[in-house]
């Protein structure tokens, strides 16, 4: 007599069902949950960015003698969103995005303009002894220019967290329809990706070397603290 395996199938087939179904669902509850907190992330953040649209009016009049605390605050806030940058790119890595997360990339963009905003107003009324980093890149790059923004973004995460402070790294999409970024790019002629544009001024384009950007970087360190300490010798004269 032979035996009938059908049910067994059937049961079979059951159980993979639930489990399919099962882990989908978990992978849902795990993605709402990564959602959540950087949700919560942000809640802390949007203030913080009011705060600092509202500091950026005050620049405009910021007296020699504010400059201080207004950068110190400034390099406070670079650093939240610094760290909640790597927080959304984490995710990124692990393929956990979604069209909620890509709307808090997009939010994070702003914060991150806004930042710069800042920082260039900064620059012309203090003379802040960092340097500014502005990576633009694609948040959907075609297969060579992923190779090249994934090679780039390495080196240059190596260098902020070699310099710390005195540098400060605001990595840009030019894909993601942000007004003012499209400005940016408009003003700044930014035409490929990965482009790095160096304290407004210099434009270096293509995936650039540990090194190059080393040696940029300290020269211009250099420059500054000559600067920086031929006016504090022009002040004593006075």
């Amino acid at each position: 007599m032979t035996k009938n395996y059908k049910p067994i199938f059937i049961k079979a087939a059951i159980y993979t069902l639930v489990i399919f179904m099962l882990g989908i669902l978990l992978g849902y509850i795990l993605e709402e949950q990564r959602i959540s907190s950087i949700e919560e992330r942000y809640q802390d953040i949007e203030l913080q960015w009011q705060d600092a649209r509202i500091q950026s009016m005050y620049y405009q009049n910021i007296e020699q003698e504010e400059c201080g605390l207004a950068i110190k605050e400034n390099i406070i806030f670079s650093d939240e969103i610094y760290e909640l940058g790597k927080k959304i790119d984490s995710y990124e890595d692990s393929n956990a995005l979604t069209g909620e997360m890509t709307f808090e990339k997009k939010r994070h963009a702003l914060l991150k303009t806004q930042f710069w905003l800042n920082n260039m107003v900064l620059k012309e009324k203090c003379n802040p002894d960092y340097i500014n980093l502005v990576y633009f890149f694609r948040n959907e790059p075609d297969i060579e220019e992923k190779q090249k923004q994934f090679t780039q973004s390495d080196i240059l995460r190596e260098i902020k967290e070699d310099y710390g402070h005195q540098v400060m790294l605001i990595p840009l999409p030019i894909d993601m329809n942000v007004s003012m970024i499209n400005i940016f790019i408009k003003q700044f002629e930014i035409e490929e990706t990965p482009t790095i544009l160096v304290d407004e001024e210099i434009k270096l384009e293509d995936v650039q070397s540990y090194d190059q950007i080393q040696g940029l970087v300290n020269r211009l360190i250099e420059q500054n603290k000559l600067q920086i300490d031929n006016e504090e010798c022009g002040e004593e004269k006075q």
